[in-house]
């Protein structure tokens, strides 16, 4: 297990989490359909530049959730060894709350900005899919942890709260270290064809 989360990690998804549904609380497993509810989740995802830095050129309209269900695909069959997984998220059929699964396993908190904050990556993060498998795997939960904004006195995400979102996040000192470079970041805010451009020039 540790060597294929290894490879995950490498491969951009390198924030993982996971439990028995069956110990969710009850609001948070009756998004999942009952027919899973003795099954296990897992909950990927990406911090950081490395998914950017790796992602692969691609015609696609959704090039990260491409990779997503591919890396997961790999995942589920080769270390989890189930060819029967359900992939839950990114999937149309289901909609589920990943800031609060992501909450429940310690991997995030709220922020002051309304989007989820982690321990290491800060603002700079975003979960990119969910895999449910009959398969008992081991639970992985984070350390329960404050978010940083208790302790930050200066907030200057504040100061651009009300004139642009992303200035704000761009403000939060937090892991900034970890801040996303302006191609990925305009990446996210762009159209289709934008978003293309720019996954090109970065090969």
């Amino acid at each position: 297990m540790d060597h294929g989360l290894q490879q995950m990690s490498d491969s951009g998804l390198n924030i993982y989490g996971a439990s028995a549904i069956s110990r969710l609380p009850n609001d948070l497993r009756a998004f999942f359909p009952a027919e899973y509810h003795d099954w296990h989740f897992g909950l990927f995802g990406h911090g950081g530049r490395r998914m950017w830095d790796v992602l692969p050129v691609t015609d696609s309209g959704h090039p990260i959730d491409d990779h997503a269900r591919l890396r997961v695909d790999w995942f589920a069959r080769e270390v989890i060894g189930d060819k029967d997984y359900v992939l839950a998220f990114p999937n149309p059929k289901l909609v589920l709350p990943l800031q609060r699964l992501g909450r429940y396993l310690n991997i995030s908190r709220p922020s002051v900005l309304g989007i989820d904050i982690h321990p290491k990556f800060g603002l700079w993060f975003a979960y990119r899919a969910v895999f449910l498998t009959k398969v008992r795997i081991p639970e992985v939960r984070e350390l329960d942890f404050q978010p940083a904004c208790e302790s930050c006195v200066e907030r200057p995400c504040q100061g651009e709260k009300n004139s642009h979102f992303h200035l704000a996040r761009l403000a939060c000192p937090i892991a900034s270290e970890h801040k996303y470079s302006m191609a990925q970041i305009e990446y996210h805010m762009g159209s289709r064809d934008h978003r293309r451009k720019l996954l090109n020039s970065k090969h």
